[in-house]
């Protein structure tokens, strides 16, 4: 068990990889994300899906758009005009005092794939707890930030609420991918 986990804990400080056809699963009921290069994985991330009631729909997607900055325009403060947040849970469409502004929620390295949802460096409360999106560790979002392009496919599959399945295939697939130090 500790070879696994420390096999997977290499796999999350890669740099950019680049070596193949990238491709992205998503186990929901694992809540884990795998960034695969030629079918092999090469990253992986812990995840928070969306919450009951907003849940992050399984099925096969490809990446539509990527934004290194993006804000959502759905959710999000309301802040005054020195900066101020008097309203950390609020949506677009909250009412505001004069004077204030909504801001949308950082989605840092945002990765589009089904409609509004999409992967991004957030929050992870160790549970499924978004509005639907897919939140990463930062440093895993930017991994697959950058090894990543419009087109790329992404599957989802499983059940946040489902006992997650033991693949012993997948862990073997999931080395760290080492340079050669041989040229």
């Amino acid at each position: 068990m500790r070879s696994i986990f420390v096999t997977l804990l290499v796999l999350t400080a890669l740099p950019v990889v680049a070596l193949g056809e990238a491709s992205i699963d998503i186990d929901l009921a694992e809540q884990r994300a795998y960034l695969l290069m030629d079918g092999r994985a090469v990253a992986s991330g812990e995840i928070s899906s969306g919450r009951e009631g907003y849940d992050t729909r399984p099925g096969r997607f490809k990446i539509t758009e990527k934004d290194q900055d993006h804000r959502s325009n759905l959710y999000g403060s309301i802040v005054d005009q020195n900066g101020n947040v008097l309203d950390h849970n609020a949506t677009s469409k909250t009412s505001r005092p004069a004077g204030t502004v909504f801001r949308g929620a950082s989605m840092p390295y945002f990765m589009r794939f089904d409609g509004g949802i999409g992967l991004h460096a957030g929050y992870l409360p160790g549970r499924p707890d978004s509005h639907g999106c897919v939140r990463l560790p930062e440093d895993v979002a930017q991994v697959f930030y950058r090894n990543v392009s419009v087109g790329t496919p992404v599957i989802v599959y499983g059940h946040p609420r489902q006992k997650p399945r033991i693949d012993p295939d997948r862990i073997r697939r999931a080395e760290p991918v080492r340079k050669s130090r041989h040229r």
